[in-house]
């Protein structure tokens, strides 16, 4: 099928520019170009026969090349030239003329199919069978006739061999919905980046009012692609991800809970409560890590700083009052059994259940107060002696002058030695002798302070009998020589004795 060029009305002279343009590429063969622009024509003037011949013509296949005639019978149902092109694709057989027994002759051999060429506007369209012009005296001539169906047959057959080197028939023959070929260079539109993301922030509302969350951030991700400077997107981003992180916090999802409030932070630093969230996370998780590890001081450090942050987060009192049990049994093991009394305190008031702390505080209480103890008031100049936390014996005594005063404070009994020597105060001789501190902690060069019996010289000569209830000595306690021999007796190294101011 090789069109020929009609003269048909052109809505421009640009339409009429490119026609010419695609016909004569493809005359050169560049097919592909040549398609292109004439889908163009037939897409700005949909009137222009030529177009939809030629393109017809250029078309991959037999369906394809099908397709777009019968497009263009439905614009040009009178045309002869598309309904010889559609009868010639379908196959269909074309009416011979009557001829006269002269006329029936051997048909010429076929040529080779040339590619289409343009012929001038005054020749005869190719599929319109030859007859004689105007004026012509047929009797005179009477070859005319054979010579016009010579000339049609001679066009049908170069129409059927171009097609079937043109078409391949690897597809099966479909007839297709007729529509406007798609314009193939005409310009896209421009996107309207704004419209867009006006769209999604409306998804983006009616998920967040739902509280899918997970939908949000994909949303918002989408916009921050398009306008990656846009601040409200950049806010809404943040607060999808702090919300995320709270419903992971909900059901101890940690690591996501983290996640989500890292990148939340990052999008926006300006929320004070995001700050006082991640932060009582953060040290939430190292003090499940120390717990785990079982370091205690690790574990108070962190989630003691978490209560004060957020007081009653998760299971932060239950695994701080383990903490505080921890440095407790450590602080008595160390023998501080005031810092022991103090830790466990804080432990049992965050648990009040806790058995274990309640058992080690009246551990702690007794290394503190032992059940078997001496306290010395010396306010009152008096010494009680305890068991079971009962008084049992009280005795009056005296205490070190102002000069040398007797010393305030917890003390173990050190040492006993029946009759000790004071060399220091002319050889001063103190029966029943219960050693208790060194003066200055020295226990080299200072003076070692305790309860003995009323002292004497070398003459035997009995000092501060009358003395006692008030004070007397040079820092020692000194009790009537009864009370003291009891008191020897009773008492053993290492048991405690309190000195009261």
């Amino acid at each position: 099928m090789s069109p020929r060029t009609h003269s048909v009305p052109q809505k421009s002279q640009n339409n009429s520019t490119l026609l010419e343009e695609g016909i004569q590429l493809a005359q050169r063969g560049e097919r592909e170009r040549a398609r292109i622009i004439l889908q163009r024509v037939i897409h700005a003037s949909p009137e222009i026969e030529d177009a939809w011949l030629w393109l017809a013509w250029l078309a991959d296949d037999k369906a394809e090349s099908l397709r777009l005639l019968q497009e263009a019978k439905q614009l040009f149902p009178e045309s002869p030239r598309v309904q010889e092109a559609l009868s010639t694709i379908q196959g269909a057989p074309k009416p011979e003329p009557k001829q006269t027994q002269s006329q029936r002759k051997t048909p010429p051999p076929q040529k080779a199919l040339q590619p289409p060429r343009r012929i001038s506007k005054a020749a005869k369209p190719l599929f319109i069978s030859g007859a004689p012009e105007q004026g012509s005296d047929p009797a005179q001539n009477p070859r005319l006739p054979a010579i016009g169906l010579l000339v049609v047959a001679l066009a049908a057959v170069a129409i059927v061999l171009g097609l079937a080197g043109a078409f391949r028939a690897s597809r099966p023959l479909q007839v297709q919905a007729l529509e406007l070929p798609t314009p193939v260079a005409a310009p896209t539109a421009t996107i309207d980046i704004a419209q867009q993301v006006a769209a999604l922030f409306s998804q983006v509302e009616a998920y967040e009012a739902t509280q899918d969350w997970d939908n949000a951030i994909t949303e918002l991700g989408h916009i921050r692609t398009l306008a990656p400077d846009d601040a409200r997107a950049r806010q809404e981003l943040s607060k999808a991800h702090f919300e995320r992180g709270k419903l992971a916090l909900q059901v101890n999802d940690l690591e996501d809970a983290q996640a989500d409030l890292d990148a939340a932070i990052r999008l926006d630093a300006s929320n004070s409560e995001l700050h006082e969230v991640r932060r009582s996370l953060m040290l939430y998780m190292d003090g499940v890590r120390a717990y785990q590890l079982q370091d205690w001081e690790e574990v108070v450090h962190c989630l003691s700083r978490v209560r004060k942050i957020n007081t009653g987060y998760r299971d932060t009192d239950v695994m701080l009052a383990q903490g505080y049990l921890g440095v407790a049994r450590g602080q008595a093991v160390e023998q501080d059994w005031y810092g022991a009394r103090e830790s466990l305190e804080l432990a049992i008031s965050l648990d009040p259940e806790l058995a274990e702390a309640q058992q080690v505080m009246i551990e702690v209480n007794d290394a503190i107060t032992p059940p078997k103890r001496v306290e010395v008031s010396l306010s009152e100049h008096l010494v009680r002696v305890y068991e079971n936390h009962q008084v049992i014996r009280t005795f009056p005594m005296c205490d070190g002058k102002k000069g040398s005063p007797t010393r305030s404070g917890r003390f173990p009994v050190l040492d006993k030695i029946p009759l000790a020597l004071a060399s220091q105060w002319g050889g001063l001789q103190m029966p029943w002798w219960i050693g208790l501190y060194y003066t200055n902690d020295d226990t080299e060069n200072g003076i070692e302070n305790g309860f003995h019996a009323l002292p004497y010289r070398a003459d035997q000569q009995v000092m501060w009998e009358n003395s006692l209830g008030g004070q007397c000595s040079y820092g020692c306690i000194v009790l009537d020589t009864e009370d003291a021999t009891w008191l020897y007796d009773w008492i053993e190294i290492g048991t405690v004795v309190f000195i009261l101011d």
